[in-house]
């Protein structure tokens, strides 16, 4: 009879290693949706940035400049990753800061 308690010891220690196996695989989980920030931008570029980020989110000339002029600021949030990325590769192309939340 001493050896069934022998055997349920190991038994017992397995699931404890399940259990550590489970956290390892939270850090897996890739984020989907970004917030879009302009951190800073040259200022010899601001033009060419203020008619970017007015084209790409429609906005009237006024508002994209008061956006702009507030960096750093939250240009979009809640954006899908395939849409950040665009956003990102043509705001750096003409010489903004931008980093995805």
């Amino acid at each position: 009879m001493m050896g069934a308690p022998m055997a349920m010891a190991p038994a017992a220690s397995a699931p404890s290693t399940g259990g550590g196996g489970g956290e390892e695989a939270e850090p897996e989980i890739t984020q989907t949706i970004f917030d879009i920030v302009l951190k800073a931008y040259s200022q010899e570029k601001k033009v060419t940035i203020i008619k970017e980020v007015r084209g790409i989110y429609k906005l009237g000339l006024k508002e994209a400049k008061a956006l702009v002029e507030k960096a750093p600021c939250t240009l979009q949030t809640q954006a899908p990753k395939v849409e950040a990325d665009e956003i990102k590769e043509k705001l750096e192309a003409i010489g903004a800061e931008i980093v995805l939340e």
